[in-house]
């Protein structure tokens, strides 16, 4: 057996998986497409991974509100496609759900056991996505993880820091509240469950944890944070106006309040994310250094 698979090579965690120094690889379409069996099939059997990471969704949350199908099928069916197909081959499989599975109105953070009704179609397929995953493969591990962010591709680190440089005031919704998790962070983590063989914490299959950064914070706290990692490179960032979500409406009702609570996981295998601030403080790091590069 090789190493580590990692299916959905584009996106923010696939990227950090692939930039540790281990031995992983991406796979994308066409090579592993989660819509096309064939193609899976053909990679899972060449590759022999020694385990497999889900990574791939459709995250687009507004625009799944009119791509019903195209999410369902991503994020739905094609997880139950290759979880069925992991199941067969023996190979460990972990899936990343959401913490959106959630609605937001429970006032405290969400446990894994704590009932799921998500608001928006995005949330809906990705809980179907679990469902499908147990169905086809009840060895399977599922990790629910929040508020990702890298500095890679899109992400609301990177869109707030490039603002705050930009703009002399930005607007930040203070009505939001969740888990902030650094990708690279998780990718390590998740990689050391897979190390460590997460089937030895199971207690008679359907295992879920919830992996997020530590710590819990406002759209605003993590603005703020990043206006100070800013501060502290000799940057002068712009003036911060707290508002309320009204002032962004969108297609897609976001849930005011998905903190997660991951204790179970570290109680379990002694796993825990980082502070979410030192994530953030990491990410405005890496994007600097990258500004300076390109510069």
């Amino acid at each position: 057996m090789s190493g580590i698979l990692c299916i959905g090579a584009s996106g923010q965690l696939a990227r950090s998986l692939k930039a540790l120094d281990r031995d992983i690889k991406c796979f994308g379409r066409p090579d592993a497409d989660l819509m096309d069996t064939d193609s899976l099939l053909e990679t899972l059997a060449r590759e022999l991974p020694s385990g497999v990471i889900n990574a791939a969704a459709y995250t687009a949350v507004d625009q799944a509100e009119s791509e019903q199908e195209m999410a369902r099928a991503v994020n739905n069916e094609a997880a139950g496609r290759l979880a069925a197909i992991c199941k067969a081959k023996n190979f460990p499989l972990i899936h990343i759900s959401t913490d959106y599975v959630f609605d937001g109105l429970k006032g405290a953070p969400y446990v894994e056991t704590d009932e799921t009704s998500p608001v928006n179609v995005y949330g809906k397929t990705k809980l179907d996505g679990e469902r499908a995953v147990w169905d086809a493969n009840p060895e399977a591990l599922i990790v629910r993880t929040a508020w990702v962010h890298s500095p890679y591709g899109h992400s609301f680190t990177k869109t707030m820091m490039r603002l705050l440089i930009q703009r002399d005031e930005v607007s930040v919704v203070d009505d939001q509240f969740g888990s902030p998790s650094y990708a690279p962070h998780l990718a390590e983590t998740l990689v050391t469950m897979m190390d460590h063989g997460f089937s030895a914490a199971r207690h008679g299959g359907e295992r879920l944890y919830h992996l997020a950064g530590t710590g819990h914070a406002s759209r605003l706290d993590w603005v703020k944070e990043i206006a100070g990692a800013l501060e502290e490179a000799r940057f002068e960032p712009a003036v911060i106006h707290p508002v309320s979500s009204n002032a962004f409406p969108t297609s897609a009702r976001r849930p005011p309040d998905t903190r997660l609570d991951c204790s179970l996981v570290k109680e379990e295998l002694g796993l825990a994310l980082p502070d979410w601030r030192e994530g953030v403080r990491a990410c405005v790091k890496a994007l600097l250094q990258h500004h300076g590069e390109q510069a």
